[in-house]
């Protein structure tokens, strides 16, 4: 009897201790989570899950179709990449001019227009891009792109409600 009951204290307080130190790591987690922040939780979703590709998923795409998409996606992007980078300097610029005391309307208007005409250089670059890869696509897949396109939301947009 005496022996059974030192067994059942051992046991309770064995479990009482992994208890305890279950929620001490809870606790040590939360603190790290709240002074690292959201960053942090971001780092350590993408360590667990690894990152899906981009862009719409096209089914049955056969290795030829998958090089020639991946060499037109190479090419987009370094056709791209300085209209992007002069996008975000004239929208800085535009920031910077439209916080001044004073407005200098010509240089704004001058900076808008400069900016209206490369972002719409990239939806044309965005749209030949597009007809290269329906080039190597066949019409179910290219039925599947489009149908994913058109339900994607838009960049910046909200979503109709």
């Amino acid at each position: 009897m005496k022996n059974l009951n030192l067994k059942s204290l051992g046991a309770l307080v064995l479990v009482f201790t992994l208890f305890t130190i279950n929620i001490e790591a809870q606790e040590r987690a939360e603190r790290q989570r709240r002074q690292n922040g959201p960053r942090f939780e971001q780092e350590q979703r993408q360590q667990r899950e690894p990152r899906e590709p981009r862009g719409p998923k096209i089914p049955n795409l056969t290795e030829e179709q998958q090089g020639q998409m991946k060499a037109f996606r190479l090419d987009h992007a370094k056709t791209t990449l300085p209209i992007r980078n002069q996008v975000n300097e004239l929208e800085a610029k535009l920031k910077t001019l439209t916080s001044a005391d004073e407005l200098n309307k010509n240089e704004v208007g001058r900076v808008i227009d400069n900016l209206s005409d490369l972002k719409a250089e990239l939806m044309k670059q965005r749209v030949a891009h597009m007809e290269d890869v329906k080039s190597v696509l066949t019409e179910e897949q290219k039925v599947v792109l489009n149908n994913q396109i058109s339900r994607r939301p838009q960049r910046g947009r909200k979503p109709n409600r």
